[in-house]
């Protein structure tokens, strides 16, 4: 999986939207609210570092984060980081319904699971840190396992934006629904602060039916109030499983400003 939102051209971007968001909320919804806005914020700081924004992408969900601070002249995502004391951004996302769990998961699980899914249900690799974009290579990949470049936070890491996509498949009936943060993190992939974020439905009607994206909602965007961070039940109690920072001797991936786009299918069949 991957994200389709671009960076966002014209005019002074510094002065138009670095700027401070007294209103309750600034939320941007489609007609069928196919597409969200979220502003993000560090703390109680008044002026948004950037914004979400995700829509409705044919059978899934794309978009991404977009740097609103200059570093030095330009908005970029080092700047974002910087402004927030942070190294850089990834995502965190659960489950919180699945009427199709895979093997030995329980409803909410963090998607990837630790390692990947089940081999026989998805033998797609993923790292030990619950974040939704890899944080290291394998070396070497485990046995049954397939590692994908795509799925890399370095791979989806560009110099003002955070692609975010996620593409779910399954058997006829499927019905899932999803929470996702914005995180930003230490050098280390260890968790530095959770931002805001937001949750959508996936549904698969019939086997020869198209999946589509649904309900997608802001979970909190206002800098004078709690951004919505997971609950215990959401993160502390499911997470057992994780390493909390990048293990040595794997060292973590450079973010690099790349430019061409792809869609990956993110850890479901």
């Amino acid at each position: 999986m991957t994200g389709a939102a671009q960076v966002k051209d014209g005019g002074d971007v510094t002065a138009k939207r670095y700027t401070f968001l007294a209103a309750a909320a600034f939320i941007a919804l489609s007609p069928h609210a196919f597409a969200i806005t979220v502003p993000i914020f560090c703390g109680s700081n008044p002026n948004a570092i950037g914004e979400v924004t995700v829509n409705a992408n044919g059978t899934g969900i794309s978009g991404g984060f977009t740097s609103l601070v200059p570093n030095p002249g330009t908005p970029s995502l080092a700047g974002a980081a910087a402004a927030c004391g942070e190294d850089h951004f990834n995502w965190y996302q659960i489950v919180t319904a699945d009427n199709q769990t895979p093997a030995g998961l329980t409803v909410p699980y963090v998607d990837p699971p630790s390692g990947g899914y089940p081999i026989a249900f998805d033998n797609t690799w993923a790292d030990t840190l619950p974040w939704y974009y890899d944080e290291w290579n394998p070396s070497p990949v485990p046995p049954g396992r397939t590692f994908v470049p795509g799925l890399t936070i370095q791979s989806k890491t560009h110099p003002n934006l955070l692609d975010f996509g996620d593409f779910p498949g399954g058997a006829a009936g499927l019905n899932l629904s999803f929470k996702t943060w914005l995180v930003s993190l230490n050098a280390n992939g260890s968790l530095h602060t959770f931002h805001s974020g937001f949750s959508w439905d996936y549904t698969q009607p019939g086997a020869r039916a198209t999946g589509s994206v649904s309900n997608i909602q802001s979970l909190g965007d206002e800098w004078f109030t709690s951004p919505n961070p997971p609950t215990a039940a959401e993160y502390n109690n499911i997470i057992g499983g994780f390493t909390t920072a990048v293990p040595e001797p794997s060292t973590l991936l450079l973010l690099s400003g790349g430019t061409v786009l792809f869609l990956f299918r993110r850890r479901r069949p």
